[in-house]
C-alpha cells in the first residue's frame, strides 16, 4: 500500500456506507486510517477486513478531538479527509494523484456535493438526468473545505462542531488551492431516525459552541443552518440575526435570513433582509429567486416572473428556476411561453 499519502476518517456505526467509501478510495491506493468512536453495529471489524488502519477514540463531544486522533494514525506525507457517507468518482482518480506531487507548500480545498431532493435549499443544483453520482436525487448543494494538506503535527482541527484544520504555526504560510475534484456526500442516506439524532447531536455542540464563544460570528451561523436543518426557522432567524450583530455586512447570513422569515411568512423583514443581500451580492441566484418566491406568494406574478428571469440570466441552465418562470407565466395567463419553459426542463 502506498503510504505517500494517508485516509483520515472518523466513524460510528457506518457498517452500512463504509464498504462504497472504501471501493472509491481503492483505485487511489492510499493508507486509509480509521478512528471508531464507538461502534455497535461491526463498523471496526469490517474496516480491519478492508485493510485499514483501525484505532478508538472515546466520544467527548468534541468532532476535532475525534479527527486529530485520525490525524496521529497516519504515516502519510500527506492526509487526505474523508467521511464514510462520501465518495470519490474513479473519473476524478488521476487528477487526485496528481495534487501531491506540486509540493509541500499548497494546501487543497474541495467542494462537497451535498446530495438531496429539496431544490429550495441555497444554492441549490440541479443533477443532469444521466449523472451517476446522483443515485436518485434530484441535485446537490455545495460546501467548501481543505480536504488535503502535509501531515505536519502543527496542523489540528479546532471547533467542537463544523471543524476546521488550522496551522497552530503562525509562520506558516501555506497556499490555499482548487482541488477541481469534487466530492460526493449522501447524507441522506441514513435511516430518518439516525439523520435525526444526527442534526440533534450537530445542534447541541453548536449551543455549546456559542456558550464557549459567544462573540464568534460563524458560530452564531453554524447554529442557525442546525436550527434550519431541523424546521425550527425561528430559532434560526434569531441566530442569524445574532451572528450580523457581529458582522452586519455579510451577504451570505443576510440571505439566509431572508430565506428563514420566508418561510416563517414574515414577508416584509424577508424582503427587507433579501434587498440588503442584493445589494451585496447582485449576481446571486438564490438572492433574486426567493424574491421571486416572495413576490408570487403575494400573488404579484409580473414582479416574481421578472426575478425568475433575472435569474436565468445569471444561470440559464438552472431546471428549478425554469419551472418557477413556468408556474409565473401560467399565473398570468401565458400558457404557451409556459409550456416553452417546461419543455426545456
Amino acid at each position: 500500500m502506498n503510504t505517500r499519502v494517508s485516509v483520515a476518517m472518523i466513524v460510528r456505526n457506518e457498517v452500512r456506507d463504509l464498504p462504497d467509501c472504501l471501493d472509491s478510495l481503492r483505485p487511489l491506493g492510499w493508507e486509509v486510517c480509521v478512528v471508531d468512536t464507538g461502534s455497535e453495529d461491526g463498523t471496526e471489524k469490517l474496516a480491519r477486513e478492508r485493510g485499514c488502519v483501525v484505532g478508538h477514540f472515546p466520544w467527548c463531544d468534541d468532532f476535532s478531538a475525534a479527527r486529530n486522533a485520525s490525524l496521529d494514525l497516519c504515516r502519510g506525507a500527506w492526509v487526505f479527509v474523508m467521511d464514510a457517507d462520501e465518495r470519490i468518482d474513479v473519473a476524478d482518480v488521476p487528477r487526485l494523484l496528481e495534487l501531491p506531487e506540486r509540493g509541500p507548500h499548497y494546501w487543497y480545498s474541495f467542494i462537497t456535493r451535498n446530495y438531496t431532493d429539496d431544490t429550495f435549499l441555497s444554492d441549490f443544483v440541479a443533477c443532469a438526468p444521466d449523472d451517476p453520482n446522483a443515485k436518485g436525487y434530484a441535485g446537490w448543494y455545495p460546501s467548501v473545505k481543505v480536504r488535503l494538506l502535509p501531515n505536519a503535527p502543527e496542523n489540528r482541527f479546532v471547533g467542537r462542531v463544523h471543524e476546521l484544520i488550522r496551522s497552530h504555526r503562525p509562520e506558516v504560510d501555506a497556499e490555499v488551492l482548487p482541488s477541481g475534484v469534487p466530492i460526493h456526500h449522501y447524507p441522506l442516506g441514513k435511516t430518518p431516525e439516525a439523520i435525526e439524532a444526527k442534526r440533534r447531536l450537530y445542534l447541541e455542540l453548536g449551543r455549546q459552541k456559542t456558550e464557549e464563544m459567544p462573540d464568534c460570528a460563524p458560530a452564531w451561523a453554524e447554529l442557525a443552518v442546525q436550527h434550519g436543518e431541523l424546521g425550527e426557522y425561528a430559532r434560526a432567524a434569531a441566530a442569524y440575526q445574532r451572528a450580523l450583530r457581529l458582522e452586519p455586512a455579510n451577504g451570505l447570513w443576510l440571505r439566509e435570513l431572508g430565506g428563514m422569515l420566508l418561510m416563517l411568512g414574515q414577508t416584509r423583514e424577508a424582503e427587507t433582509a433579501l434587498n440588503l443581500a442584493a445589494k451585496l451580492s447582485p449576481d446571486d441566484v438564490v438572492i433574486v429567486r426567493n424574491l421571486g418566491v416572495l413576490h408570487s406568494r403575494g400573488g404579484d406574478w409580473e414582479r416574481a416572473l421578472a426575478c425568475f428571469e433575472q435569474a436565468l440570466s445569471i444561470e440559464p441552465e438552472h431546471r428549478c428556476l425554469r419551472l418557477d418562470a413556468a408556474v409565473a407565466l401560467e399565473a398570468l395567463g401565458r400558457h404557451v411561453e409556459a409550456q416553452g419553459y417546461r419543455e426545456r426542463v
